[in-house]
């Protein structure tokens, strides 16, 4: 489910919070942390991707100014106000204005803290089999709503326990109890890779025209009976629709990192880096490997601070002397995290390079307890990783040149693995994305003017065909 705090809307608050507008702070509730613990618990039940499908399928929809109902701590659509009982929950939407409101109130009379016809649309995304009296809530959005307006009520046809017995979270009981009070609704399926899925009863507010009140009734309903049933029979059509969305967002955030600065700080963290390596080496005679973890050249190259945090890691070639690796440590601020996810079973670089050249061996040799992964997928993983040092950016040629002549699909591979990698910037989870960070602290960068030491490109462009395949 999505992050619904499900039961600060249940009838256990009736006697708790009435009525806050926009929170500029956020105060305590006996209940407070019994209803927050729901709405995290929620937050993390559905996946992103189950969130941004649903954003797309609402994206498809609405205008205007939506009231996202029970809208817990997920904006589902960015023009929307959210009504939320719970604090916490509201406090990490990122919507611009958030009420508090407890939603049973409003069958004993309570209003929403809204003007008539305020609103241009409505949505409840696994709310509906939480609330006491749903259809309460139903007539209050004919008042906030414009005639004429469209609700979307949306569920996953699964659900916990309460709602299997209860029925209450599926979208053809609740289309039945809306149309038993006279509303004209339209149910839509959002599909989904994995076998459930989602849908959406759509629900028409009643109209007005020059004659006065018009009975509730869907716009255009046959043309989108006949597109549902299209979808239905191949669910290409919306899966396709959706990736070429998330493509064309992918690629306008990605642009503005087209070109960025690169910093002084950037430029002495890879100099000491280097220093790090190579003082390793001539005091132990052994072998460091220094890299940066699934990390994007700008993110590399635009540190301000060690503040302006990547995933350093390293792996030790052989022995590992950890009263040297702690004194450079502290002698250069290199900080790091000992990956045991490469190379664990070769103690030489010469052991490595030699297995390297066996790639019937590689292709069947399994790694670790990974099950699906062999060892040429951990080859191709670790060539991708940006190198910190001039030894690792070494072994990674020689690896390369070791395996081309034996995988003819190696450039497809690792194109695909940096694709993976750029694509992982533009990733939401919990309302943030990394590239969101990067594209702000470029601007603080150029606007501050100092600590620039050259302006470089992002060639980000020949990876975008890769980008649809990676978008399930």
């Amino acid at each position: 489910m999505f992050c619904r705090s499900f039961k600060n809307i249940c009838r256990i608050y009736e006697t708790g919070i009435k009525i806050e507008s926009n929170i500029p702070t956020f105060s305590k509730h006996p209940h407070e942390a019994e209803w927050n613990h729901h709405g995290s618990y929620q937050w993390t039940y559905f996946s992103e991707e189950v969130k941004q499908r649903v954003k797309f399928f609402l994206h498809q929809r609405l205008k205007g100014k939506n009231l996202d109902i029970g809208g817990g701590w997920h904006l589902v659509y960015p023009n929307s106000t959210v009504v939320d009982l719970s604090h916490v929950c509201l406090k990490n939407n990122p919507a611009q204005e958030k009420v508090i409101f407890n939603l049973e109130e409003i069958s004993k009379g309570a209003k929403l803290p809204f003007k008539d016809n305020a609103f241009n649309s409505a949505t409840l995304v696994s709310v509906w089999q939480y609330l006491e009296n749903p259809i309460s809530v139903i007539k209050e959005l004919e008042r906030v709503l414009i005639p004429g307006a469209e609700v979307y009520i949306i569920n996953g046809q699964g659900g916990g326990l309460e709602e299997c017995i209860r029925g209450s979270g599926k979208s053809k009981t609740i289309q039945s109890i809306l149309e038993a009070e006279g509303y004209d609704t339209l149910l839509e399926v959002i599909p989904f890779y994995r076998a459930y899925e989602f849908q959406s009863v759509c629900v028409a507010m009643p109209d007005r025209d020059l004659f006065g009140p018009v009975p509730s009734h869907i716009r255009n309903k046959q043309e989108r009976i006949e597109k549902q049933h299209e979808i239905v029979e191949d669910s290409r059509i919306f899966a396709d629709a959706f990736r070429e969305h998330e493509i064309r967002t992918k690629y306008d955030l990605l642009s503005r990192l087209a070109t960025y600065p690169v910093t002084e700080f950037s430029v002495d963290f890879l100099r000491r880096a280097e220093l790090f390596s190579r003082e390793y080496y001539e005091q132990t005679g052994a072998r460091l490997l220094l890299f940066s973890q699934y990390t994007t050249e700008p993110e590399v190259f635009m540190r301000r601070s060690e503040e302006d945090w990547i995933m350093a890691g390293k792996i030790f070639m052989g022995k590992e002397y950890k009263e040297v690796q702690e004194k450079l440590r502290d002698k250069y601020g290199i900080s790091t995290s000992t990956h045991i996810g490469f190379f664990r079973d070769f103690k030489s670089i010469s052991s490595l390079l030699e297995y390297c050249k066996d790639y019937e061996l590689i292709q069947s040799d399994y790694f670790g307890s990974r099950g699906n992964e062999s060892y040429l997928d951990i080859f191709v993983r670790f060539l991708v990783e940006f190198p910190l040092d001039s030894f690792t950016k070494q072994l990674q040629e020689q690896i390369y040149q070791a395996l081309h002549p034996r995988v003819e699909s190696l450039d497809k591979k690792l194109m695909r693995q940096k694709a993976a990698a750029i694509s992982f910037l533009t990733y939401e989870s919990k309302n943030k994305r990394r590239i969101d960070e990067l594209i702000a602290r470029k601007h603080q960068i150029l606007d501050a003017g100092t600590g620039i030491v050259e302006m470089r490109d992002f060639e980000f462009r020949q990876f975008i065909p890769y980008f649809k395949s990676l978008i399930r």
